[in-house]
């Protein structure tokens, strides 16, 4: 598996919703899309929101190092509480 788990290519706000997920399934080691980077498409979503898809092998793999990772720290509870949850 490739340390380069997730991608965040530029290109149009429909690609990365759709195109961009749904080749990577195809793809040797399928990662994650972080999108809606693309101005002409910031422009009619939340300000503090971005796109994040995940193909089911790679979900699969995230959820299996899940109790390795930083969401079980207390680090991510400080975060959580600055966003208010």
């Amino acid at each position: 598996m490739t340390p380069h788990g997730v991608v965040a290519p530029f290109c149009s706000g429909c690609e990365i919703l759709i195109a961009s997920p749904m080749k990577e399934p195809e793809s040797e080691d399928p990662r994650a899309v972080i999108g809606l980077l693309d101005p002409s498409a910031r422009a009619h979503i939340t300000p503090s929101l971005l796109s994040f898809s995940a193909p089911w092998p790679r979900f699969l793999t995230m959820l299996e190092n899940m109790g390795a990772s930083f969401l079980i720290t207390y680090v991510w509870e400080d975060i959580r509480r600055r966003f208010g949850h």
